[in-house]
């Protein structure tokens, strides 16, 4: 999970610095699309609400 914040603030970063760049442009999709939705359930996951019958 580390791993993948880090790939995905530097690749963030770099689209702040040089919004031109169509590389950039494309991984920040794939981030948006892909990664991001992917963390926040792997995270609900680990801090489930706990209440259990």
């Amino acid at each position: 999970m580390l791993g993948l914040a880090i790939i995905s603030s530097a690749v963030m970063a770099g689209y702040a610095c040089y919004p031109d760049n169509k590389a950039l442009v494309a991984l920040t999709e794939m981030i948006k699309i892909g990664a991001l939705p992917l963390a926040t359930l792997v995270i609900s996951f680990y801090f489930s609400n706990g209440t259990r019958k």
